[in-house]
């Protein structure tokens, strides 16, 4: 049998996420397949200029979660947010998920 740590798993990860100076706020993020993060790359370096600007908000918005598990941001949403906070938001994804750091 396979070990189920190689698995998304069904537990939220609840972080403290510095969106602006000395503003932190208390979100939830649930762990991703494998598959968005390389549909991220894929979008990331599309020809398509809007669908490459889009790649950081679409795996946000896949990731961030109210505390009961729903959705928590579109991706229309995700598409407004101001730099910082986009920045942050995509940091705590990647520590989720396992990723290496990085901005989008």
């Amino acid at each position: 049998m396979l070990d189920e740590s190689l698995f998304v798993g069904t537990d939220l990860h609840e972080r403290e996420v510095e969106v602006a100076k000395d503003k932190q706020v208390k979100l939830w993020f649930k762990e991703l397949p494998a598959i968005e993060f390389i549909r991220f790359y894929t979008l990331s370096t599309s020809d398509d200029e809007m669908v490459r600007l889009g790649a950081a908000a679409r795996l946000i918005s896949s990731c961030l979660v109210n505390p009961d598990g729903s959705p928590a941001m579109s991706y229309e949403k995700a598409l407004t947010l101001k730099n910082k906070p986009l920045n942050a938001i995509f940091a705590a994804v990647q520590e989720v998920n396992g990723s290496a750091s990085g901005k989008p």
